[in-house]
């Protein structure tokens, strides 16, 4: 096979060419599709890519050997085919369906330059040649150990199983391990919706389950401090020995395989995570999110997405019109033979299974009506065995007469039910009571009944039942049921009977306060009206000015705690306290009286009708009226003050301190703003 690949590589330039591989159904064997090399025809396709150090030059070469190989972009020259390629998609160009008749083969290769390659393979850029790269290939051109590209496979390999231990639980198979890694490049194609076969990564894993195994066991002892192998394990639901993986699932280690992520990779984990901040901090958050594996699985859709929608656009002016309809055409053809086949298969199966099921029916039907025929035949034997035992028993024929009429059926009936039916236990049947004649039966009670436990004497009989000597003590509690009355609860109920009839009759104990409503002091006190002190004041305070409102009145409030008796027996004379605010209230109006005199014999005195604040807004007033005067006649127009830096975008900055006094003083407003009571200071 490598012979054919070396001879239909001869053909293209190879001076500048790095590194070559071939991939694809026509290479690696899949199911549904056969090799090259076990049916070779025109209709088997072996894909290749060439890595090249200088793209220009290679395209301007190939041009000249195959010019038939490029669509009509060839008549524009090798340098925009180069920009063409490196520029837009995943930066490879393609050449499709490019038939070698005398090898009797269809091929599709690609182009794609060196540090473009290692790019994506570091850093996952398109993932794209990475994604066909984490599964086995065909190498061409062996590669030095210390070379750029060797490393960048490596790293892609490592990447590509680090991701897929993300996705993984803390058990899996071998076989869940290399999906993950073969599905990473294919869940997130948009030419899976169509296009493309579902089973896709099935197909492509399911008999290249050793190549995998060869290509990452190198990958799996680098990890060997976070993956075990369990050789004697067994896959779940079945018997049967499978190679079982564990892989450690604390925190630092989902953190080390986070951290080692390729660039593109982690940027859209950044995006897609519910946290902000750098990435050190979305590492710390994804390793304890339970939707990491989510979250891993749409991030790296979304790079597959963009690279796939670009780059099959991008092959179709690449390829040519032509071409590519007919490329879709053999890949639908081929999804499509591959449906019908499992359907066929998997309606073989249904009928397969139908036949089964019908069969196992008619098997259960036949048991059934079997099991049937020999119980009705039990149950027929043991009918006749009754009937024959009643007629031969002469103490049942006695009974029979006894019994009501049709309670022998009903019996034999019961009996016969009895027979094959499962029954209680001798122990835990009913016992029948005997039926008492009609003359025997007790008259139904009606009404109350004395306990059982107490005596009946007879009214009628004048002697009484004369009791133990022992028992003199308890004369006083005969016929009295309960417990015992406690001493201190019989002399309140004395007192409160007492009380009762001294109101009724109108005198005795409490005559004279029966009928009143005396409550205590504190109960007819009223609380203080006023504002609230601290930082309870400055929250109930309005943040508004005085609006020239009144308040109600709080100076008189004993109308809040009239009562009858109070309002009958007149006004309550005044304390000494009520006495102290009146003569208080007296001096502030007469002292109030002499100031607003004084203030009228000054202003009448010196002529000041007005205030000083209005007497000096009058005088700017006039000053300005006089500049406008001046400034008209001379024809000149008012000067602005320039515009200054400092002055004009200067911030009147307040510092902690000075935000705490301020919260400190407006604790005391009431205090301090409030209005007093007298007029004048």
């Amino acid at each position: 096979m490598l012979d054919l690949y070396r001879r239909i590589v001869a053909r293209f330039p190879l001076g500048n060419v790095s590194y070559m591989f071939a991939y694809g159904s026509g290479v690696k064997q899949q199911i549904g599709y056969e090799k090259v090399e076990e049916k070779p025809d025109s209709k088997s396709v072996i894909d290749l890519v060439f890595c090249v150090r200088d793209t220009q030059g290679f395209h301007a070469e190939n041009i000249h050997r195959h010019s038939s190989h490029y669509s009509a972009l060839r008549h524009l020259g090798a340098n925009l085919v180069a920009q063409y390629q490196e520029l837009l998609g995943a930066r490879v160009y393609f050449n499709t369906l490019v038939p070698v008749h005398n090898l009797g083969v269809t091929i599709k290769y690609g182009v794609v330059h060196e540090d473009h390659l290692i790019d994506d393979l570091i850093n996952w850029r398109h993932l794209y040649l990475a994604g066909r790269l984490q599964k086995p290939v065909t190498d061409l051109v062996k590669l030095d150990d210390d070379s750029r590209l060797k490393i960048a496979l490596e790293k892609n390999l490592r990447s590509a199983c680090q991701t897929a231990l993300l996705l993984l639980p803390e058990k899996f198979t071998a076989y869940e391990l290399f999906y993950a890694i073969a599905g990473l490049s294919y869940k997130g194609d948009f030419r899976m919706i169509f296009g493309e076969n579902k089973r896709k990564v099935h197909n492509i894993l399911q008999p290249q389950v050793r190549e995998f195994f060869t290509l990452y066991q190198p990958i799996m002892k680098q990890l060997s401090q976070y993956i075990a192998v369990d050789l004697h394990g067994q896959e779940p639901g079945s018997r049967k020995p499978a190679i079982v993986f564990e892989q450690d699932k604390s925190g630092e280690a989902t953190r080390y395989h986070l951290r080692h992520l390729p660039k593109e990779l982690c940027h859209r984990l950044k995006r897609n995570a519910a946290c902000r901040g750098d990435y050190a901090d979305v590492v710390d958050y994804l390793a304890v999110a339970p939707l990491l594996p989510k979250i891993v699985q749409v991030s790296v859709n979304d790079i597959v997405w963009r690279s796939s929608i670009k780059q099959s656009l991008k092959n179709i002016a690449t390829a040519g019109i032509i071409k590519s309809l007919v490329y879709s055409f053999r890949k639908a053809q081929k999804t499509f033979a591959k449906s019908s086949m499992t359907s066929d298969s998997s309606s073989s199966s249904d009928e397969e299974h139908r036949r089964k099921r019908k069969h196992k029916k008619q098997s259960k039907d036949a048991d059934k009506k079997h099991k049937k025929s020999k119980k009705h035949k039990h149950e027929k034997r043991h009918k006749e065995k009754k009937r024959s035992k009643r007629e031969s028993s002469p103490e049942k024929e006695k009974l029979d007469q006894e019994l009501p009429t049709g309670s022998t059926e009903d019996a034999a009936a019961e009996a016969d039910a009895n027979a094959y039916m499962p029954a209680l236990p001798p122990h835990l049947m009913k016992q029948e009571k005997p039926q008492l004649e009609p003359q025997q039966q007790p008259t139904p009670i009606i009404g109350p009944v004395m306990p059982s436990q107490m005596p009946v004497v007879d009214e009628g009989s004048p002697q009484k039942t004369e009791a133990p000597e022992d028992d003199d003590d308890d004369d006083d509690l005969a016929g009295t049921f309960g417990p015992i009355p406690n001493a201190t609860q019989v002399e309140l109920e004395e007192r409160a009977l007492t009380m009762k009839l001294a109101a009724l009759e109108g005198g005795g104990l409490g005559s004279s306060t029966a009928d009143q409503d005396l409550r205590e002091e504190w109960m007819l006190e009223l609380p203080e009206v006023g504002l609230k002190s601290g930082l309870a004041a400055l929250n109930n305070m309005k943040r508004t000015f005085y609006q020239g409102k009144e308040r109600p009145d709080f100076s008189d409030r004993s109308s809040w705690t009239k009562t009858p008796q109070s309002a009958a027996a007149g006004p309550k004379p005044c304390s000494s306290k009520d006495l102290e605010q009146k003569a208080k209230a007296n001096y502030e109006r007469q002292r109030d009286e002499e100031q607003e005199s004084i203030a009228k014999k000054h202003k009448k005195k010196h002529k000041r009708d007005e205030s000083l604040v209005e007497l000096h807004q009058k005088k700017l007033r006039k000053e300005q009226r006089q500049r406008e005067k001046e400034l008209a006649a001379s024809g000149s127009k008012p000067e602005r003050r320039p515009f200054s830096r400092d002055v004009d975008l200067k911030l009147n900055k307040i510092d902690k301190n000075q935000t705490k006094q301020i919260v400190d003083k407006a604790k005391i407003l009431n205090t301090k703003f409030s209005s007093g009571q007298a007029k004048y200071l």
